[in-house]
């Protein structure tokens, strides 16, 4: 993935307070409006649900990303079951990676 500028978030922590924050600014957006479309409405562009997502993905892993995920109150429907599915096939392949590793 490409570099993004500014400050990102380097722990659970943190990236709860982030979501807490992303989701009192974006207020009233639930479902499928939430996630595709910024807080300014202006679609593709700006801040949403599931970009924050890919980021603490990116940032924690798959497995503690979830769990971030699922303790904080995101608005019904905002991440697609295909983003879920991807995080296990993530974490399938970070587990095969470390096995293989350690068996060398």
């Amino acid at each position: 993935m490409t570099d993004i500028p500014g400050y990102t978030p380097g722990c659970s922590e943190e990236w709860s307070a982030v979501l807490e924050m992303y989701g009192s600014q974006t207020g009233s957006q639930t479902g499928s409006q939430a996630g595709r479309q910024a807080p300014d409405g202006g679609e593709g562009s700006g801040i949403t649900w599931s970009r924050l997502a890919a980021l603490l993905v990116q940032e924690v892993g798959p497995e503690e990303a979830v769990a971030v995920l699922e303790a904080a109150a995101l608005p019904d429907g905002v991440l697609s079951p295909t983003f879920y599915q991807a995080c296990l096939m993530a974490a399938m392949v970070e587990t095969h990676q470390r096995y293989r590793h350690n068996s060398h």
